[in-house]
């Protein structure tokens, strides 16, 4: 993009058009979000009650704490979702469309649906041929999956 003009335009085109990309990223960081909303006002509210409403020894070390803790922000509580943050980052890096995404082990502790997903994300990525997507993996089955050129390294050194 050219201009900051060009990529506002594309950008509420997105947005008006619903593209259905973009609707997906909305959708994944508005269920994050009210889940860590929901988790913080489960654990939040009961706490603080007892602490606001008792006095017992170490209170103002317990406040302290607590706000500390009240300084993190929220997507916090969303890592314990690792598949969900995955395809999160990868859709909103797709949304600009760079001409190279780096993928460091992608789907690297997610389940066998968010593994699925997510190279389903980088095959369709492929085929429109939208970005070149350089991955670094341990899996060999799936480099071999995704791949259209694959480099093997050993020892630092590459052998295949």
């Amino acid at each position: 993009m050219d201009s900051i003009i060009e990529g506002f335009i594309k950008a509420f085109s997105l947005i008006y058009g619903l593209d259905r990309e973009l609707l997906n990223i909305i959708f994944l960081s508005i269920k994050v979000s009210g889940m860590a909303l929901l988790i913080a006002t489960a654990a939040g509210v009961p706490a603080g009650a007892f602490v606001g409403l008792t006095k017992f020894p170490g209170r103002g070390f317990t406040i302290s704490i607590l706000n500390t803790f009240m300084g993190l922000p929220p997507v916090v509580v969303g890592l314990f979702s690792s598949g969900e943050i995955q395809r999160l980052g990868i859709a909103r890096a797709m949304v600009i469309r760079p001409e190279i995404v780096f993928l460091d082990e992608p789907t690297a502790s997610i389940d066998q649906k968010n593994t699925e997903i997510i190279e389903d994300i980088i095959l369709n990525m492929k085929r429109e041929q939208r970005s070149i997507a350089v991955i670094t993996t341990h899996d060999a089955a799936q480099a071999k999956r995704l791949a259209d050129r694959l480099l093997v390294m050993q020892d630092g050194k590459i052998v295949e």
